[in-house]
């Protein structure tokens, strides 16, 4: 299929920093003010991150632990700001992500298994009001993006997902319906343009 013109600058960014990790480390470490901990994932980068991948919500560590096996290590600038993500997947072996703001968009780009090798990026793209509006991801075997969509309280209604692999020719179309009870998220559901559903939440 044809790529629209947003998907093709992810796909470049993609290819022009698979072997640039060591400069976005070093940048990072430059950058660096502050560290967090957690067990299991406790920040995203957009809504409901942690409950679309099916995660549920970690808890912040008063200190750096002794062992970090499924910990997650949080960095900040001088601003606040998050700059890096570092999931421990053991001891010895974790991923890392590094979060570049260009105006009103992020670029993430995710290392794993301590190779230095690119898994994708993220181009997460907001509003004036600091809301997300759209999440392309492009890796190794495909491409997705979603366009959210709000009521006028700001409550996340829906997503729209386009998604491909890169050997196929035919996208997968689906929507991403949000349900609350109250103020509270009561499910989420995937349903996907031939009729087949499933509950993500």
């Amino acid at each position: 299929m044809e790529l629209s013109d947003d998907v093709k600058i992810l796909a470049e960014d993609y290819l022009e920093n698979k072997s640039n990790f060591n400069s976005l480390n070093q940048k990072n470490l430059e950058r660096l003010s502050s560290i967090q901990f957690s067990k299991g994932r406790y920040y995203y980068l957009y809504p409901f991150q942690n409950e679309l991948g099916g995660f549920s919500k970690g808890r912040l560590l008063k200190s750096e632990p002794s062992k970090y096996k499924n910990v997650y290590e949080y960095g900040f600038d001088e601003d606040g700001k998050l700059i890096s993500i570092i999931e421990h997947v053991s001891d010895s072996i974790n991923n890392k992500s590094f979060v570049e703001r260009h105006g009103n968009a992020e670029r993430v780009y995710t290392y794993v298994g301590g190779m230095c090798k690119l898994r994708n990026v993220l181009h997460i793209f907001h509003l004036d009001d600091h809301i997300v509006s759209e999440v392309l991801n492009w890796g190794e075997y495909g491409w997705y993006k979603d366009v959210f969509h709000y009521e006028d309280d700001g409550r996340l209604t829906k997503i729209e997902k386009i998604a491909c692999e890169h050997d196929k020719t035919t996208p997968i179309v689906s929507t991403i319906c949000f349900s609350y009870d109250g103020e509270n998220l009561s499910s989420i559901i995937q349903h996907f343009s031939n009729g087949y559903k499933q509950k993500l939440y």
